[in-house]
Order: structure tokens, then C-alpha cells, then sequence
């Protein structure tokens, strides 16, 4: 749950067994609106606009086997939101979120 109009922050934890330097996730249109996507943490080096979102590329420290994605929001819309988060390769996250006033 989250409040209407109050930051919130999401964050998911990747693994990068390949140690790759960057990840893409697509993050869901929903995300952006009407959940209010004020900031990412790291900040994208690339994002592109695909049907149901953007994709963007996260960078990753070298070494680095567990990366953090983290997406600050600011939900402006009361009810329920269905959001989701897929990265390259792997099953979509789907997941409801329900904004109260």
C-alpha cells in the first residue's frame, strides 16, 4: 500500500552472477503514471520507450553480484494500479498496488 500524493520507494534486488556492467529492465507504463516515477537509483545510463513502458539499462559496479534497482514514486491517483517489472532474459514481475488517500 502506498499513500496518495507521499514518496514511496520500491526496490528490487538483481543478481549479476555474469557480471555484466549494465542490466535492462523494462519498467511498465504504470510506473511512470499515474504511480508518479520521480527518481532511479542508480541513474539510468539509457532508457527507450517501448509498448507498455521503457526499457531502462542500469549500470553495475564491476565485481559487483548483487546489484539494487531502486524506483522512488509519488502516487497521485487513488485505487488500485497493476504494475509491472521484467528484466532481460528473465519472468515478468507483476504486482498490485493500492494507493490510499
Amino acid at each position: 500500500m502506498a499513500r496518495s500524493q507521499a514518496g514511496t520507494q520500491v526496490t528490487f534486488n538483481l543478481d549479476n552472477a555474469s557480471a555484466s556492467s549494465t542490466i535492462d529492465i523494462l519498467v511498465g507504463s504504470n510506473i511512470v503514471e499515474p504511480m508518479g516515477l520521480q527518481r532511479v537509483e542508480p541513474q539510468p545510463l539509457q532508457t527507450r520507450l517501448v509498448d507498455g513502458g521503457m526499457v531502462m539499462t542500469i549500470p553495475v559496479s564491476p565485481g559487483t553480484r548483487d546489484a539494487k534497482l531502486r524506483l522512488m514514486l509519488q502516487p497521485m491517483s487513488l485505487g488500485s494500479n497493476e504494475l509491472v517489472v521484467q528484466r532481460e532474459g528473465y519472468a515478468a514481475q507483476r504486482w498490485t498496488q493500492f494507493v490510499l488517500p
